[in-house]
């Protein structure tokens, strides 16, 4: 799969605290009980809803609480 320029852009990098990181991995961890696959899906999984960016760089552009939106509408 190949990922556009625009869609790399979007995806940038910026700093996200540790503590962010955390958060949604134990939002993650509700949906996905299993540590490794919810490691996983947060570092490599694109998320259609958000131009195909994984959750970590999600997280890593300040998008903490669309992530968390996101999981809990999926737990349901």
């Amino acid at each position: 799969m190949s990922v556009s320029l625009a869609t790399e852009r979007s995806c940038g990098d910026t700093q996200a605290t540790l503590a962010d990181r955390l958060a949604v991995l134990r939002v993650a961890g509700e949906v996905e009980p299993d540590p490794g696959r919810a490691l996983t899906w947060y570092q490599e999984t694109p998320i259609a809803r958000f131009g195909s960016c994984t959750a970590d760089e999600l997280v890593r552009l300040g998008r903490v609480a669309d992530v968390m939106a996101f999981l809990h509408s999926i737990a349901k």
